[in-house]
């Protein structure tokens, strides 16, 4: 005899609502061809990027120990032990996709897909990967033109701290100085350990040692000139002016 599945008004029948609430499978990376005869797969989240670790190498000494087969880092034994028909496949999960294909792109000299102007949030990104793969040098050209139109005003407010650290990694001097002018007279800090202040300073106040004071801080809270704050881990002290 056939049955039928009663339920209660508004409520779905228990195979519909299990179809429902199974999760989507994650969408595969996109690929892309930064070299199309490469062989070797940088591999994101998102993306997984063909290149050619020789061009790599020349613009990064990073990659360049990271890719070698004969190295013992991780990606470099994937390298050894690949083949044709098994290519290597270095994943490179924490790394911005965005970023990382316009600094493969560099490397590879195809100019043409590197966009002229970058948003800050993406300046930012593609200035952490530049010091995380030591790039200053095969990214200066781009970098003058990306930086080489902003001003103190564009980099007033807690962005600062991230524009100098775009400014760092370009090697832009002028903009290194600039911004650390700025916060020199508009920041207070107090660096925090296990919860308790142990120095304050900024704003002309070079602060007091404390006795726990390390050199190298584990929270530090700025304060800029509009009340608003910014939380930051790691800052050496040095950089704090002590």
């Amino acid at each position: 005899m056939a049955t039928t599945t009663t339920t209660s008004a508004g409520q779905m029948p228990p195979a519909a609502a299990s179809a429902e609430a199974a999760p989507r499978p994650p969408e595969p990376p996109q690929d892309v061809k930064i070299h199309p005869s490469g062989g070797v797969y940088l591999c994101t989240p998102t993306k997984r990027f063909e290149v050619f670790t020789t061009a790599l190498g020349l613009s990064s000494p990073v990659f360049a120990r990271m890719l070698d087969p004969s190295s013992p880092f991780l990606e470099g034994r994937q390298l050894a032990s690949s083949s044709k028909n098994l290519p290597a496949q270095v994943a490179l999960n924490e790394d911005d996709s965005e970023a990382l294909e316009i600094i493969l792109n560099i490397a590879h000299h195809r100019g043409e897909n590197v966009p002229k102007w970058l948003e800050p949030e993406k300046m930012f990104a593609v200035a952490t990967l530049c010091d995380k793969y030591d790039m200053t040098a095969a990214l200066s050209g781009y970098a003058s033109a990306w930086t080489g139109k902003i001003t103190l005003e564009d980099v007033k407010g807690k962005d600062a701290i991230r524009w100098l650290a775009v400014a760092w990694a370009f090697k832009n001097d002028c903009l290194v100085e600039d911004v650390t002018e700025y916060l020199i007279k508009n920041v207070k800090y107090h660096v925090v350990e296990e919860g308790s202040t142990i120095s304050e300073g900024g704003s002309g106040n070079p602060g007091k040692r404390g006795a726990k004071e390390k050199d190298l801080a584990d929270k530090a809270v700025l304060t800029f000139a509009d009340g608003t704050e910014l939380c930051t881990d790691g800052i050496p002290a040095k950089v704090l002016g002590r």
